[in-house]
């Protein structure tokens, strides 16, 4: 006779398992934040009884679909939410429990970066997911709530809840809200920049200046981005409308509030692979990208702009039929736009840094985009080449590459009409529309960047002698001329504030190209050219004394040092120039030769290693390896490793306003600018003069 079962069967468990008996039902890993959880992460967000398989399964503790939240139907609602606050309540007295826990502080499971790398962030559903709005929030919220919700997921985890709440209590009020919506140029970059021009997934300004979205329940990913997004707005802001908005941060300093916004986006949000495995948090990286640039953080935002381009390829946003992407809300960024910004962004800082890009392929020029994306696209596949030509500067196909590119440059220009090309009015600009403040801005930076590129692709030339490189030096010294007059029309209204750094460095290099333009020269501009450049240095020095912007001050100090080579007379003694990582760069105008002196007959530049040239002539240029210098910081990229600031209580101590220093915490604040511009003429040197 069979002997009959008996009423609780205990179930094989296999030897070292440790996971609980739900995880095993699901078959999936069990993981716990923190060792001393008495909940796993999968069992916390889904609401279910964690039970370790070490424990006998009865009817007391056997996990039933009833268990589920998600999968009851005839359990009462308040069953339901009392049974997840109790398990949440145990979780969380499990942790005030553990003494090495610390406020505040969000750990998340160890294996979570290593899953990352190996199968990208499609693992990581269960911190990544939000729940959709409850219709009491859809009847009490706004009217732009339903735009952003998900499709209904897990519930956010309690640490994800946490950081939601304190970022939502970062955001400005709901006054600013609708002043940075509806006054900001920034307000249209960031709602539409990441969409083509006809997408229905444009955000309009009124969801911009909405004081009830995001909510304290919202995805931490999806509150940063709006924190960025009014970020940018701040930043663009016009002089009058900044100067109004003052009583607007209570009594706090715009840069310190931006600082903090800037700083907990980064801590909370940013840092973490796997919070950012979504395209909202790729669109977070390169708003922050932006943000970095604009304020002249060059090498932060091009360590930022590599996050997201990384991340960008393991969710295949470069092919050219990507995936779908992984998403947060219903209305997300275009993915293909989204990609162009992050190869823009990664090819100009990558050039103008000399530090190697990304990604080889190149935007597909698209003729339903509108003139000035494709204008975007052919500078990021210029700057690509650019990069590549530097790496083999000497081979001798060199300067075939380089005027090819000089005729795709001709013929970019083409692209937009010729009136675009005039120099923007950004005075009268002021007193219109955001609209045509973003116009204008766009425009000059636009411009400023395309006579970059001219000016970095014939610089190995400028100092070479002959009739056969007369074209580029012409083309250099035309290009800077552009640069500085467009820099005169920007900094005439934008003095006091910086944005738009870019054209601050723009400056920089195309002052001294001018100057080096002239060495050995007779040519008629040249008193032109000594007051464009002096003005430039009085603008510069304008700046720096207003808020001891040191980009400004040393700017102007390095303009004022060259400044005697327009004036065709000669020097006493050398130019010293101290270089990061390079050396000393020696600068000795000789006067300038009869006008009926064959061009063979100029002295020829030089590059030394002592900086001493033949004994008979004396070069223009030399190099001086054996002064090698490096930044005042002993850790050269601390700033680019580490955050904005530290996080320190309720606010991030930034001294002086993190908005006044774009160098970041080390004295290099040229960020390697002056380091690439220099390299670049030295290399052509060793390739004419082989040493």
């Amino acid at each position: 006779m069979r002997t009959p079962e008996p009423a609780s069967k205990k179930r094989k468990v296999r030897k070292g398992t440790h996971s609980c008996w739900e995880c095993r039902r699901r078959k999936i890993k069990c993981t716990f934040a923190r060792d001393s959880d008495p909940v796993c992460v999968n069992c916390e967000a889904k609401g279910a009884s964690c039970v370790s398989q070490e424990t006998p399964l009865d009817d007391d503790n056997l996990p039933t679909p009833s268990s589920h939240p998600a999968s009851s139907k005839s359990s009462r609602p308040q069953d339901e939410a009392l049974a997840q606050r109790l398990i949440r309540l145990e979780a969380m007295m499990g942790r005030l429990a553990d003494p090495q826990s610390k406020a505040n502080e969000y750990i998340y499971p160890r294996d979570m970066e290593d899953d990352l790398l190996e199968t990208s962030a499609a693992r990581h559903a269960i911190l990544l997911d939000t729940q959709a709005p409850t219709p009491s929030q859809s009847a009490s919220g706004s009217p732009y709530s339903r735009q952003y919700s998900s499709p209904a997921g897990p519930r956010l985890s309690e640490k994800l809840k946490q950081i939601s709440r304190d970022l939502y209590a970062l955001l400005p009020t709901g006054k600013l809200r609708s002043t940075l919506a509806y006054s900001s140029p920034g307000a249209t970059t960031v709602l539409s920049g990441f969409h083509p021009a006809t997408s229905p997934n444009i955000e309009t300004q009124a969801s911009l200046a909405d004081p009830h979205y995001p909510t304290p329940d919202t995805h931490p990913v999806l509150i940063t981005r709006r924190l960025l997004q009014y970020a940018v707005c701040v930043q663009n802001l016009s002089p009058v409308v900044f100067a109004s908005i003052a009583a607007d941060f209570h009594g706090k300093r715009p840069c310190h509030v931006l600082a903090n916004w800037l700083g907990a986006s980064e801590d909370w949000v940013l840092s973490s692979d796997p919070l950012i495995g979504s395209i909202e948090g790729i669109e977070c990286l390169v708003l922050m990208t932006m943000i970095q640039g604009d304020a002249g953080q060059l090498r932060k935002a091009w360590m930022t702009c590599r996050r997201a381009l990384s991340m960008a390829q393991l969710m295949g946003l470069d092919k050219k039929i990507p995936p779908p992407p992984r998403s947060l809300s219903s209305r997300h960024a275009d993915p293909a736009t989204l990609w162009f910004r992050i190869q823009c962004g990664d090819r100009y800082h990558s050039l103008i840094l000399g530090l190697p890009f990304g990604s080889r392929n190149d935007p597909p020029f698209d003729p339903s985009s509108t003139p000035l994306d494709n204008l975007g696209k052919s500078y990021a596949t210029v700057a690509r080449k650019i990069s590549e030509r530097n790496e083999g500067v000497d081979q001798p196909d060199a300067y075939a590459v380089t005027q090819a590119l000089d005729l795709q440059l001709e013929n970019t220009a083409c692209l937009v009409e010729n009136t675009w090309w005039a120099i923007p009015d950004i005075s009268a600009a002021l007193s219109r529309s955001p609209l045509d403040m973003l116009s204008e801005c766009s425009a000059i930076r636009l411009q400023v960047r395309h006579y970059t590129l001219l000016i970095l692709l014939h610089l190995p030339y400028l100092m070479k002698g002959g009739d056969r490189y007369s074209f580029n030096r012409l083309t250099c010294m035309r290009a800077s001329r552009a640069v500085l007059e467009r820099f005169l029309a920007f900094r005439k209204d934008y003095i006091v504030y910086v944005a738009g750094r870019h054209i601050d460095y723009s400056a920089l290099i195309a002052a001294m190209t001018l100057m080096l333009g002239h060495l050995g020269q007779v040519d008629p501009q040249r008193e032109s050219d000594r007051s464009l450049v002096e003005a430039t240095h009085e603008s510069l020095l304008a700046m720096g004394q207003h808020k001891t912007d040191k980009l400004s001050s040393e700017s102007a100090e390095t303009i004022r040092a060259m400044l005697p080579i327009l004036s065709g007379q000669g020097l006493d003694s050398d130019v010293h120039l101290s270089v990061p990582f390079l050396g000393t760069v020696n600068i000795n105008p000789k006067p300038a030769p009869p006008v009926d002196a064959p061009s063979d007959a100029l002295p020829a530049p030089a590059s030394t290693l002592n900086g001493v040239g033949p004994a008979d002539s004396a070069p223009f240029l030399s190099f001086d390896f054996n002064d090698f210098t490096f930044p005042a910081s002993d850790n050269v990229a601390g700033d680019v490793a580490n955050g904005i600031q530290a996080f320190n209580g309720d606010e991030y101590d930034v001294p002086g306003g993190w908005m006044d220093f774009p160098a970041g915490a080390d004295n290099w604040t040229f960020q390697g600018v002056d380091t690439t511009y220099w390299t670049m003429l030295n290399q052509s040197f060793n390739e004419q003069h082989g040493s």
